[in-house]
């Protein structure tokens, strides 16, 4: 039996990093994605929704739990946009990734 599991490994593209201030009053949109970005890793110090784009909204985005790592498939030019999900404002990292 073979086993068809894997792990694209990505590797950071310099000075692809970001960090947004999350709050609760509206959307925080990240920069662009730099050329060649084919994924994202998002790490949040706060709760949060996140959504590509810039229309994140409470209960309706993804919700990216505090002190959870994700990964995400993304392009050059896409921007991320956050917004706070509970409690006070904070920082969410954007890190942009390439195979």
């Amino acid at each position: 039996m073979s086993n068809a599991l894997y792990h694209t490994i990505h590797e950071p593209i310099a000075g692809g990093g970001q960090n947004l201030n999350v709050t609760t009053a509206s959307a925080t949109v990240s920069s662009a994605f730099p050329a060649r970005t084919s994924a994202v890793r998002l790490f949040g110090l706060v709760p949060c929704y996140i959504d590509f784009g810039a229309s994140a909204s409470a209960g309706t985005a993804f919700y990216l739990a505090a002190s959870a790592v994700e990964y995400f498939a993304a392009s050059a030019s896409a921007t991320l946009s956050a917004i706070i999900a509970s409690g006070a404002a904070g920082t969410l990292n954007i890190k942009a990734l390439v195979d």
